[in-house]
């Protein structure tokens, strides 16, 4: 590949990893208030495997990035 290809997939998977870790978070903060403010646990484990899948694909853009950045 060439190297500018390589800058622009390194950029995007950053971006995505950036988004996968907010959205981790935004998700984590719905578990906190519906759990403590609303007092209701109904929908925590749906929430939990959200938030699980935002920090999994987190990891595997992260990986992703690492080996790009080896193959520069």
């Amino acid at each position: 590949m060439e190297n500018e290809e390589l800058e622009t997939k390194i950029i995007d998977y950053q971006r995505f990893l950036f988004m996968s870790l907010i959205m981790s978070c935004y998700l984590y903060a719905g578990i906190v208030i519906q759990a403590y403010v609303y007092q209701q646990t109904a929908h925590i484990e749906y929430i939990s495997i959200l938030t699980l899948i935002c920090l999994a694909a987190a990891g595997w853009f992260q990986m992703l990035i690492i080996n790009l950045n080896k193959k520069k």
